[in-house]
């Protein structure tokens, strides 16, 4: 497969990597959330393997969603960057 200096471009102008790594320290805050307050203050058990695979699901789902966003609003900072009219130096 040819290198893609396109895609490589885009994904460094958006940062996609520190968007990932954010994305993914949102959901596992999220998932981490949702087993306390939906497990641990229940009073149910703690080490229930149904419910640890269920967060772990919930991390990486929630993660994807946030990166999305996050990789969204960079999409829209870059554009709205690139349509401005250089400055002008009036001397």
């Amino acid at each position: 497969m040819p290198e893609r200096p396109g895609v490589d471009n885009l994904v460094a102008a958006l940062d996609l990597r520190t968007q990932a790594l954010r994305g993914f320290a949102v959901g596992v805050l999220v998932a981490a959330a949702a087993y306390y307050f939906f497990v641990v203050m229940s009073g149910g058990s703690l080490y229930d393997p149904f419910l640890v695979a269920l967060a772990g699901v919930l991390a990486f789902t929630a993660g994807l969603l946030a990166t999305l966003a996050f990789a969204i609003g960079a999409a829209v900072r870059l554009a709205r960057s690139l349509d401005q009219p250089p400055a002008r130096n009036v001397d």
